[in-house]
């Protein structure tokens, strides 16, 4: 963890614990009778006899948090009047706006999206690291899979998906439209610090490429299929290299799905990616609201394609945990999207096949 430096312009290199807060005097707070009471106070607005210019003098001085706030206690009218936890309180606000400290995180999928969430979630489509965790769950997302990815979460689902292969397997990026649509903005993944493999394992194109490879390879199949039935005697096929095995990877058909597109509906597009997948894989659709996947779970249902179909909302909760005054923080997140859930079934046509 670092701070900032006495000269005001560098950083220097702090131990930090929780418990110690910045180094402020704290009085023992313990259960007992107290006569003090916030009651009386008044805000007045004149309490606090230390100016603004007084402060900013001190910080051209070189003066450290710590000291700002404990003269900032020192001349305050009504600071020993206060309860012990408006004391603490108001010292921990205080703290928080002269003391400037940063820490030093490695950027994974969960750090940047706590990240996004807690300073532009509308970037992210409001997706919690929660939900982040269940989705990838949900999705099956492990080495060696072929993973498809219709989002619009700026790559941050993309990321994750990449980070957790570990560079084995493969995950396919895609947005609606075609190839005049303006690919969205999806540059979050380059905050992850990703391995070359990571990055080799990522592809990024319009959904109408890859609908369009997945009928070209049906065809394919099917020439080959009845080129086999004709030879009797066919010669055997060469094992594909690494660099064909990795091109595999990035094409239909896919063994898992993350639907994160909330500006489409999620009906339309997982109609529109299930000839895209594989039987038995799975498919986790991600929404901020609860109503539209719940219309495609009764859609779906009806179809017949997806099986197991299940909706999930995760439960996260923000514990504020201190003597006496353990309880869930007063500002919080009221909710972190639901997911809809299932495994694809094979048609008829790929029984027929099999």
């Amino acid at each position: 963890m670092f701070a900032l430096a006495a000269d005001g312009k560098s950083l220097e290199r702090i131990q930090y614990t929780p418990l110690a807060d910045w180094d402020l005097p704290s009085p023992e707070i313990a259960p007992g009778f107290n006569t003090r009471t916030n009651a009386d106070l008044v805000d007045s607005g004149g309490a606090q006899a230390l100016s603004a210019a007084d402060i900013e003098a001190m910080k051209a001085e070189g003066a450290a948090g710590a000291d700002i706030v404990a003269a900032l206690t020192a001349n305050s009218a009504t600071f020993a009047a206060k309860t012990e936890f408006s004391q603490d309180k108001y010292r921990k606000k205080k703290a928080r706006k002269y003391i400037q400290v940063a820490t030093v995180r490695r950027p994974t999928a969960a750090a940047v999206c706590e990240a996004y969430f807690s300073t532009s979630p509308a970037k992210t489509a409001y997706l919690r690291a929660d939900a982040l965790a269940l989705l990838l769950s949900l999705a099956n997302i492990g080495a060696h899979g072929r993973v498809l990815v219709v989002e619009n979460c700026g790559g941050l689902v993309t990321a994750a998906v990449a980070e957790r292969l570990g560079g084995h397997g493969g995950v396919t990026s895609a947005w609606a439209g075609g190839k005049g649509t303006k690919q969205p903005s999806l540059a979050i993944w380059r905050h992850l610090n990703l391995s070359s493999a990571q990055r080799a394992a990522m592809r990024f194109t319009p959904l109408s490429e890859v609908l369009a490879e997945c009928r070209q390879q049906q065809q394919q199949e099917q020439a080959a299929e009845q080129a086999k039935n004709k030879q009797q005697h066919g010669e055997q096929q060469p094992p594909a290299g690494a660099a064909q095995l990795q091109q595999q990877q990035l094409q239909p058909p896919f063994n898992s799905c993350i639907l994160a597109a909330t500006n489409l509906s999620p009906l339309a597009l997982v109609r529109h990616v299930l000839p895209l997948l594989a039987p038995s894989a799975s498919l986790a659709v991600f929404c901020p609201w609860q109503q539209p996947l719940a219309e495609a779970m009764d859609a779906l249902r009806g179809q017949g394609e997806v099986a197991g179909l299940a909706l999930h909302e995760s439960w996260w909760r923000e514990m504020q945990v201190l003597p006496l005054r353990t309880h869930p923080t007063m500002n919080m997140s009221h909710g972190g999207g639901s997911i809809l859930s299932g495994t694809v079934l094979a048609t008829d046509q790929q029984r027929q096949q099999q």
